[in-house]
């Protein structure tokens, strides 16, 4: 039976959001003829548009076992998942939707997102491809492999996919976000000014509050303090029902300006807020802070005499030189270091990553995660473990080189005694900072949450992470034969030569002029990726030095005067 009048009828209430209507004429067609597509299809998306979720995912099922040669109800099911997240879900569906009808360019578009999604950047290239080379202007995509360099650090070839989609649709709002985020991140602010004004000629500013963001974002980095402050009021109610801009973004960065103005009351109340706002989101629900604290826990149980006397030495394990480890609490000026040393043509940093944490948990799989695995490690095993890493830091290796390896993230601190057994031979570079002014730095900063980063939303936790990890240190120094050099962030501000020279000595390489010129360096590194990518660019100043005695409503407990004593403030 052809039902084409009953059909067109049911499709003009459902554009009338006449939702109730349209459902009773598809299902009335489907009385009649239970196997009619055009008729459930459209019961499908009526579902769907009445939030109906279930009932819809009910029937594209049937669907697409009642016709397995109809890409249809694997596209429709399939942007259910991409709604819902789902993304490895979704694929399945796509995929098989794509060899039906190839060459459509909605299946690849969504291909290649729910590949960049998953992080599976290789897959989703190769969709990019595909559709690029049919629809070689395709905005969509275009901004998706601007996301994908970024992402893998290839900064330039990000720019010029983010401006390429721009080009081919200068109304399409994702790639001047993502492009004025990037120039931002690496700190090309004419840039960033330029885009900013380029994306007010094109998209409405009443219709997308996140430009007005951004402007306040610049006048932040160009120290007009007020300006910031005064553009972000105007936003707040957009803000508050989660119009383009995140809440978490919008606080954290009033309270810099706050900050910045000299009104500490105001600063603490926003940077609260943010806190609140990252520890109520759902996805950051997974993180438990008893998770770094029990790993704590367990190597100081581990690591003492009784237990370290019985460990097996091993000599010449192979041709590796042993990495330097720049070490610390977060926000102690690890960063900063990092940046000086940067400038030495003897050294090479690594860019922050977990290459430590994981050979250890590799390590630890392999031995059913028994700490106690450590006593009798078999060289074979350190070996090993030691290409694994080397393997995994070569990317940063642009010739073959015989330079200083410096491992550098702060909390390696805590894998000091797991450090050593692989590494015997490794030094550490000990950042500090006054106790006081390292934990409310990290309260301060909007960090990426994890099972550490956790811990800076709240104070107290901070304070209690702190304790710990020190003491931990402390146990390690005592029973560990370390070879480290302690730096005090505040003597790189007051004295920079004599700090630097101590440091120089202990790595035995020559001092030179360049490591001055650190600000150089920083400002050519295509991407810092810390939360001081801002600040390393500055000259040195002392503004951070004693920051904590600004910020009256936050009580500091009385047990971290052990730690001001123990490194001599």
């Amino acid at each position: 039976m052809n039902f084409i009048k009953e059909i067109k009828q049911a499709q003009e209430f459902q554009k009338k959001g006449n939702f109730d209507k349209a459902i009773s004429i598809y299902k009335n067609i489907l009385f009649q003829d239970k196997e009619n597509f055009e008729a459930n299809n459209g019961l499908a998306i009526t579902f769907i548009l009445n939030n109906n979720i279930n009932q819809s995912v009910n029937i594209l099922n049937k669907m697409i076992e009642l016709y397995p040669k109809r890409y249809e109800p694997l596209v429709n099911l399939s942007n259910i998942y991409l709604s819902k997240n789902k993304f490895h879900e979704a694929i399945k569906l796509l995929t098989k939707a794509n060899k039906i009808k190839t060459c459509d360019i909605k299946i690849l578009e969504s291909l290649s997102y729910s590949y960049f999604k998953i992080n599976d950047f290789v897959n989703s290239k190769k969709n990019i491809k595909n559709l690029l080379h049919f629809n070689k202007n395709n905005f969509f995509v275009l901004n998706i492999l601007g996301q994908i360099y970024f992402k893998e650090e290839k900064i330039d070839e990000s720019i010029s996919y983010f401006n390429s989609a721009i080009k081919s649709n200068n109304k399409f709002w994702p790639p001047y976000d993502n492009l004025m985020t990037l120039y931002e991140k690496t700190n090309k602010l004419e840039e960033f000014e330029f885009i900013l004004s380029k994306a007010l000629k094109f998209i409405d500013v009443s219709k997308n509050y996140k430009l007005k963001y951004f402007q306040s974002l610049l006048y932040f980095r160009q120290s007009k303090y007020q300006n910031a402050i005064d553009l972000l009021k105007k936003i707040k109610k957009e803000v508050e029902t989660k119009k383009f801009i995140s809440p978490q973004s919008y606080y954290d960065l009033l309270g810099k300006n706050y900050d910045k103005i000299k009104k500490f009351d105001l600063a603490y109340v926003n940077f609260t807020k943010r806190n609140q706002i990252i520890e109520n989101l759902e996805e950051n629900k997974k993180f438990d802070k008893k998770v770094l604290l029990e790993l704590i826990k367990n190597y100081k149980n581990y690591f003492v005499k009784k237990n370290i006397k019985n460990f097996k030495i091993y000599n010449n394990i192979d041709n590796f030189n042993d990495p330097v480890f720049l070490i610390g609490f977060p926000r102690s000026g690890t960063t900063l270091l990092d940046s000086i040393l940067r400038s030495h043509s003897k050294t090479l940093v690594l860019e922050e990553k977990p290459y430590i944490s994981a050979i250890r948990d590799k390590f630890f799989k392999n031995n059913f995660n028994l700490i106690s695995a450590l006593k009798d490690i078999k060289k074979s095993d350190i070996i090993k473990l030691r290409e694994e890493y080397f393997r995994k830091t070569k990317s940063n290796f642009k010739t073959k080189q015989s330079k200083i390896i410096i491992d550098k993230l702060p909390l390696n601190i805590i894998e000091i005694g797991f450090i050593k057994r692989i590494f015997p031979k490794s030094k550490f570079i000990l950042m500090v900072r006054k106790p006081h002014d390292a934990i409310l730095s990290c309260f301060l900063t909007d960090f990426q949450v994890n099972e550490a980063m956790t811990h800076f939303l709240k104070i107290e936790d901070s304070i209690n992470l702190y304790l710990e990890v020190f003491e931990l240190w402390d146990q390690y120094r005592i029973n560990l034969n370390l070879k480290f050099q302690t730096i005090k962030y505040e003597d790189i501000i007051l004295n920079f030569d004599e700090t630097i020279k101590k440091l120089i000595k202990f790595l035995n390489i020559n001092w030179e002029e360049n490591l001055k010129n650190f600000q150089l360096t920083a400002i050519q590194r295509s991407k810092i990726n810390t939360p001081s990518y801002n600040q390393v660019i500055k000259p040195l100043n002392s503004e951070s030095i004693d920051r904590w005695k600004k910020y009256d409503e936050i009580k500091f407990s009385q047990k971290l005067n052990n730690w001001v004593k123990y490194f001599n403030y």
